[in-house]
Formats: C-alpha cells, sequence, structure tokens
C-alpha cells in the first residue's frame, strides 16, 4: 500500500480519533471480510487493504511516521495512474447526434424567449440533454500522465489563494435541470492547483449523481466545465459564448460511490495544459488552451439533466485553490 491513502481506505477523515478509525475498519471489515461479507464477488483485496491501513493507524508511532509523509506522497508526487479507455463504456449507449441539436435548438430558443432568466440561480444545467445524449457526438482525447518532475514544478510554484473551505450544496426541484448548484472561490486566476473532498450525497440505487470544478468563470457562458458522475465517467467541457463542446471524456476507476465515502478530485491548470486526479490517482491530461483568461473557480454539482434528488445535499471540504501566478492575498474558511 506504499502509494494508497489509508485514511481513504477507511473512509475517516485523516484527524479522526483512534476510536473512529477503529469503528470504520470493524464497520468496513463485516461489509469485506469473506466469512461475513455483504456485498457479491471477490473481497479478498479490498479485506487486505482495510487491514493493512488499520496495521499502521492503530499504530500511534506508525500513524505519526505515515501523516509525516503523506502530503508529499499524495499532492506533489502522485504516481499512480488510470487508464482511459479509447471508447464510452458499453453500459453508457450512444444516442446519435441529431436528437441532441433539436434539443439545443429549442432551449437556445427558450433562452431568447426568458431573456437569460435561467442563468439568474447561478448556472445552467444541461436542459433536455441527458449525460447520454451529450455525450454522444463528442470527441475525447487521451494522453499520458504527466512526470514527477512536471508535477513537483508545478507545485513549487504553489501559493495559497483560497481556503480551505467547507459547505453544503442543497439539490432542489430544479437542481440538475435549470440550476447548477455551485459554491465559488471569488478569485480570478488562470494558472492554479484546485482540490476539494465532495461526500457522497446517496446510494447509487436511489439515482445518479455529479460533482466537479467550473474555472476560467467568467460567466455562466464562459467557462470550463469537469464534471466526475456516478456512472464512473469524467467529461471536460468548454462553454464560450453559449456554444458548447466536449473537449475530452472518459472511464474513470476508483470513484468511491458508498454514501459514507468521499472523493478528491484535484486539477493542476496550467496555462494550456491541465492535469486532472480523482482520488490521488491520475485521470486524464486535458487541453485548456482554448479559454486563456483570469476567472473565478467554483465547487459544482448538478451539472447534468437527472443528476440529482430534491431535498438531498453534497458536501464539501477542503476547497482550496493555490494560485500559480503571483502572490494573492490569502482567504481562509
Amino acid at each position: 500500500m506504499e502509494n494508497a491513502d489509508l485514511y481513504r481506505a477507511l473512509q475517516v477523515d485523516p484527524q479522526a480519533e483512534t476510536e473512529v478509525v477503529e469503528a470504520a475498519y470493524r464497520r468496513l471489515a463485516r461489509k469485506y471480510h469473506p466469512d461475513t461479507r455483504e456485498v457479491a464477488g471477490n473481497t479478498t483485496p479490498r479485506m487486505q487493504e482495510l487491514n493493512g491501513a488499520w496495521a499502521v493507524l492503530r499504530d500511534p508511532e506508525r500513524r505519526a511516521d505515515y501523516d509525516r509523509t503523506r502530503t508529499s506522497r499524495l499532492f506533489a508526487f502522485p504516481t499512480k495512474t488510470t487508464t482511459v479507455p479509447a471508447s464510452p463504456p458499453a453500459a453508457m449507449p450512444i444516442i446519435p447526434p441529431t436528437p441532441r441539436r433539436r434539443t439545443m435548438s429549442r432551449r437556445r430558443a427558450l433562452m431568447g424567449l426568458t431573456g437569460g432568466a435561467l442563468f439568474v440561480a447561478g448556472g445552467l444545467g444541461l436542459t433536455g440533454i441527458t449525460a447520454r445524449e451529450y455525450l454522444g457526438e463528442q470527441a475525447h482525447a487521451v494522453s499520458p500522465a504527466p512526470s514527477l518532475e512536471t508535477i513537483a514544478a508545478l507545485t513549487q510554484r504553489a501559493r495559497l489563494a483560497v481556503g480551505p473551505l467547507t459547505g453544503t450544496l442543497a439539490y432542489s426541484a430544479t437542481s440538475g435541470i435549470t440550476n447548477v448548484e455551485r459554491a465559488d472561490a471569488h478569485i480570478a486566476v488562470r494558472d492554479f492547483i484546485v482540490e476539494a473532498r465532495f461526500s457522497v450525497p446517496y446510494a447509487a440505487h436511489e439515482g445518479q449523481w455529479d460533482c466537479g470544478f467550473l474555472f476560467r468563470n467568467v460567466n455562466p457562458l464562459n467557462q470550463y466545465r469537469l464534471i466526475v458522475s456516478s456512472g464512473g465517467r469524467y467529461q471536460f467541457d468548454l462553454w464560450k459564448e453559449g456554444a458548447i463542446s466536449t473537449v475530452s471524456y472518459g472511464a474513470v476507476t476508483g470513484l468511491i460511490l458508498d454514501p459514507a465515502g468521499y472523493n478528491d478530485l484535484r486539477v493542476f491548470t496550467d496555462a494550456a495544459q491541465t492535469f486532472f486526479y480523482l482520488n490521488g490517482a491520475f485521470v486524464a491530461s486535458l487541453d485548456t488552451s482554448r479559454h486563456l483568461v483570469d476567472g473565478d473557480i467554483a465547487v459544482a454539482t448538478a451539472l447534468y439533466n437527472g443528476d440529482a434528488l430534491p431535498n438531498r445535499v453534497i458536501h464539501y471540504e477542503r476547497f482550496t485553490v493555490l494560485s500559480l501566478e503571483q502572490p494573492l492575498p490569502v482567504r481562509s474558511a
């Protein structure tokens, strides 16, 4: 477990007391132990992960040693990589592009009739467009992980600008239909490192959900959107004067779906290149060359039509922005 996050393995906060860590270990052990498991399939690797994490975190000296090296290992030098498949997974059927174009035309007509009123609540969801339809006519790119030297160089340039911030995004009846739920960093920056931890809002059998970042955000019509969905996929979109294009999309592995868990998203953006990590694992290199402007950064959810259950919430914490530009005033929680 050299590159694993032991706290993530046990789904606990790094500041949790030993009693809390032990309770989490025992709960998960009941779920995954071959003699008492509550899930189907081969749970031996997961049980070995739990045992390894508990062996370290139960011992005060070993835990202290681990804590001293954890930040640099997981933040500055994320080395685990994830291979993104060359085509969308079979579980997501592709819808022909024609229905999407018709839906977009109707939405643009509606926007014209309402004079942009749909933007008042802080964002516009993909009205009338499902994730399946939206991916139907888009292309994506796969590229290798950045070198350790590249990530180290970016980290050395970083200066804390915002955070860490904590909050809650609540779903309403219009979330994911006309409204994106978001919390802004209130910053103007082009090149940065941003990270945040999102709770799992509800079990997968109850419905879909998503989370992600909006960045280089000038207004709701000009921004990048990085979206991770509970279906195990990511999508990277550019909104430019109302025209939407998907720069990249693909599968992700290691996404936590347990309602007691959380997912860490981290993005390194330097001019035209962006590196995206999920739960400490590299997912994709993204092209950010088409929108080279200073803008705000936000944590967001309900970015897809249908990805929100009314009256539920998703919590975020450790929402942190580090500028790769000149030093900025620090805004703390």
